[in-house]
């Protein structure tokens, strides 16, 4: 009877692990959903990026916590909640420090930094330095690809174009090694924007189009719109506003579909400097007053201090636990002295007695 009981105990526990480790496959497929590809509405993604952070939670399951932030992050991101945002990804970001996962803390470091790019570019460059090397160091081709594509963005916003070039030819290298297909529009779109930015046109128009060709196999409607963007600018840059006014254009309806706000407002914005161009007043104060309405719904005043607050609070953060670390290290010793000393003290107390007894004993004999 014992032993069965043991059997059904072990049974139990077998098929326990089982249901957890099915739990956790579930979660990291959730979290393997690519927000840029979905075909889902951002509300129903809050939903289920939400859910998966409870069943995350539920089962203790670290990897699947500051995964499920990052996604949330990034859906507040396409909302242009840009403190939200931050918020969620310094969440993300300690649950990968405190449990180690340098793959997944290397990746958000990076993330981070591509963030704050037009906010505060020096800090930028520090987290996507921070977070480059530690994929370096590891050797983590999964996200090294993004890294060098985000950086080399930095890169082309500072007018270091050559540097720019580099790190975007770094980044298609291994997606090519990796056969990545929802990679190479990335570099594609990154290569496309500075040859645009040289006077290369029909260069640059053409990596465009090699991206939103493979976004369309995909089903990628927010890097539709993207390329769409792209190409009415390279349009724009040349003085062909008209053809750049139907680029835009086809861009405005997706990035509503798609609630990807940051990008309707800038296709706002250049259609207005195309009309402008045209000297169609009336059609370039449509589209700015279009343009200011989601600056100023987007845009607040509040977000730059919000930003500053939420990245000093980590550093802080970050600072006193490595004070707690170095204190708890320090107490360690000061105990492991203690210890030792103790030891010694106890030897030579317990050498003095046995030796007295042994005088005692043979003095007694004698």
């Amino acid at each position: 009877m014992n032993l069965k009981y043991r059997l059904l105990v072990l049974v139990f526990l077998l098929f326990a692990n089982l249901s957890a480790q099915t739990s956790k496959a579930k979660i990291d497929s959730i979290n393997g959903i690519l927000v840029q590809n979905s075909t889902l509405k951002t509300d129903s993604l809050f939903v289920i990026f939400q859910q998966n952070l409870e069943d995350a939670q539920g089962l203790n399951y670290p990897k699947g916590i500051g995964e499920a932030f990052q996604k949330i992050a990034t859906l507040y991101g396409y909302e242009g909640d840009l403190d939200a945002r931050l918020e969620y990804n310094f969440k993300a970001l300690r649950v990968f420090e405190q449990h180690e996962l340098e793959m997944e803390e290397a990746y958000l470091n990076a993330e981070i930094g591509y963030q704050m790019k037009y906010d505060d570019m020096p800090k930028a460059e520090v987290y996507m330095n921070r977070g480059m090397k530690l994929a370096e160091n590891g050797n983590y081709k999964e996200v090294l690809d993004r890294i060098y594509n985000n950086y080399g963005v930095l890169k082309e916003l500072q007018s270091q174009l050559d540097s720019a070039l580099y790190f975007y030819k770094k980044g298609l290298e291994l997606v090519k090694e990796r056969d990545f297909k929802e990679g190479y529009p990335y570099s594609y779109s990154n290569l496309g924007g500075v040859y645009g930015q040289q006077g290369k046109y029909d260069l640059a128009r053409s990596y465009f189009e090699k991206a939103k060709q493979i976004r369309e196999e995909i089903g990628d409607q927010k890097g539709i719109a993207e390329n769409f963007t792209q190409i009415g600018e390279v349009y724009l840059a040349e003085g062909e506003n008209q053809e750049a006014i139907a680029y835009f254009k086809k861009a405005v309806p997706i990035a509503h579909e798609q609630d990807y706000r940051f990008l309707e407002q800038y296709n706002y914005q250049q259609l207005s400097q195309a009309y402008k161009n045209l000297k169609q007043t009336d059609s370039a104060l449509f589209y700015l007053e279009r343009y200011g309405v989601f600056k100023d719904s987007i845009n607040g005043l509040e977000v730059e201090k919000k930003i500053a607050e939420l990245n000093l609070n980590y550093e802080t953060e970050k600072k006193e636990n490595q004070i707690l670390e170095q204190r708890a290290q320090l107490a360690e010793k000061d105990l492991e002295v203690r210890r030792k000393n103790a030891f010694i003290y106890g030897s030579l107390a317990l050498a003095f007695v046995l030796g007295l007894l042994g005088y005692l004993i043979y003095s007694r004999q004698k």
